[in-house]
């Protein structure tokens, strides 16, 4: 599968998140509860959501160690801490991105294309790939129907 890699300019963007960490026999259920308490503190807030939700890993898995993930919705505003989600601030950045069409365990050409394109066209990886879901379970139970824009931030080298 060919993929388009686009560059774009990312502008700052408050956010809340929920940061935690699940071994791969879990992270399905870590994630969807997850999202679930972030969206619950959003609305309780009375805040608008302001995008899609995302997922960054911060740490990668195997079989023995738990993944550190962080899990994020873009908001209008930001509020107070409610338990364990936090808002932030998402720096503005630069990012070269693509679209993975269908489930997230196949999403690993996407990956490749995009640090192929960095790595061929002067410029570096400056911090963690974020997945920004599109189409996901919340508005389809087909995984073929997922599309996931995948981000990576870089910098010129």
């Amino acid at each position: 599968m060919s993929f388009q890699v686009d560059v774009r300019q990312l502008p700052a963007q408050h956010a809340a998140v929920l940061e935690l960490q699940a071994h791969p026999s879990n992270m399905s259920s870590a994630v969807k509860s997850g999202y679930a308490q972030l969206a619950a503190a959003i609305t309780r807030a009375g805040v608008a959501f302001a995008g899609s939700a995302f997922f960054v890993m911060e740490q990668v898995f195997d079989d023995d160690h738990p993944a550190q993930i962080q899990l994020g919705f873009p908001i209008a505003l930001p509020f107070p801490a409610d338990g364990d989600v936090r808002c932030t601030e998402l720096a503005a950045c630069e990012v070269a991105t693509a679209i993975h069409r269908g489930p997230y365990d196949e999403a690993g050409p996407a990956y490749r294309a995009i640090e192929d394109w960095i790595s061929s066209h002067g410029y570096v990886a400056i911090g963690y790939p974020r997945e920004i879901y599109l189409v996901s379970p919340a508005d389809t139970m087909d995984p073929l129907e997922y599309i996931t824009e995948i981000q990576i931030p870089i910098a010129h080298r």
